[in-house]
């Protein structure tokens, strides 16, 4: 959830909307999303995970709903909706454990990094 993913809960008349996403490339990460990711979370939550890929670009979507998912994923600090204004941050039961951070870290770069080196 704090890389490629996020979480929503959405409000509306007698219904509402409970839905995680998480994406990926199809062409690089598809075998990994649908063989790990996919499973992870079908096993972890007992719910369906719905893969979808994109008609407008290379984007793999995987897609699980339920209210108790996400109120799961809020009770440990994943709050639902934008990261940015909700100020996501690494919780402080991952800080805690190094195994959990040094896991965390590592799906962050996996996610959303990059190395390269400076030249003069």
């Amino acid at each position: 959830m704090l890389g490629d993913g996020n979480s929503n809960r959405t409000r509306g008349y007698k219904v509402g909307v409970y839905q995680i996403r998480i994406v990926g490339d199809s062409r690089h990460d598809r075998e990994y999303l649908i063989r790990f990711v996919k499973q992870l979370i079908e096993g972890l939550f007992d719910v369906a995970v719905h893969v979808r890929k994109s008609k407008k670009s290379n984007a793999l979507n995987l897609t699980a709903s339920g209210r108790e998912l996400i109120n799961f994923l809020e009770s440990k600090g994943f709050k639902p909706g934008d990261k940015i204004i909700n100020q996501l941050k690494i919780p402080d039961w991952i800080k805690s454990n190094r195994s959990y951070l040094r896991a965390c870290l590592r799906g962050l770069y996996d996610a959303d990094g990059t190395a390269y080196q400076l030249t003069n």
